[in-house]
């Protein structure tokens, strides 16, 4: 079985090893606690604007303004970290989703890939603003505020999903 197939078949979820969804689960956490100590205790990105939850234009503007000028240069120095996040919570979570959910329930994995594109974009414009890239116009912090509101609402409706179905497999496995 190629790479490709196991990640078409991970994602899907027709390839199911047994050791994958605890090791990708751990794998996923282990990678967002540590890039949380990077960003925050190495480079001292505090408050980390993409945090906010949910984000207004208020209190980014607040956050960015909180972090100074050299908050936000390692804000954007570190961003480049923020794109693997995305892409390992996204095929972890999608994956035990897969795993988890009845067929009438196939469509929360794909939540993931729109939680994903969703923080993507997030990242691309809370680096620009950090960066001055982008004005701080109304227009630009609703776009930015609205990718954050699309990131948090999908990954609450999917990580909620995620332990409700956690939870109902339990059940099940335990009533036998």
């Amino acid at each position: 079985m190629t790479f490709k197939d196991r990640a078409v078949g991970w994602l899907s979820g027709t390839w199911r090893p047994a050791w994958a969804l605890p090791a990708a689960v751990v794998a996923a956490l282990g990678l967002s606690i540590a890039l949380n100590v990077i960003v925050v205790g190495v480079f001292g990105v505090d408050p980390v604007p993409d945090l906010l939850h949910p984000a207004t234009p208020e209190t980014l503007v607040a956050t960015l303004e909180a972090l100074g000028p050299e908050g936000r240069a390692a804000y954007v120095k570190t961003s480049f970290l923020d794109v693997l996040y995305p892409l390992a919570y996204g095929v972890a979570i999608s994956g035990a989703l897969a795993r988890l959910a009845p067929p009438r329930m196939g469509w929360l994995p794909w939540l993931l890939p729109v939680t994903v594109a969703a923080d993507l974009t997030e990242n691309l414009l809370f680096v620009g603003l950090a960066a001055e890239v982008w004005p701080k116009t109304p227009a630009v912090l609703g776009l930015a505020c609205g990718a954050n509101a699309v990131k948090w609402l999908t990954a609450d409706i999917a990580l909620f999903g995620l332990a409700l179905l956690g939870l109902w497999r339990a059940a099940r496995w335990i009533r036998g």
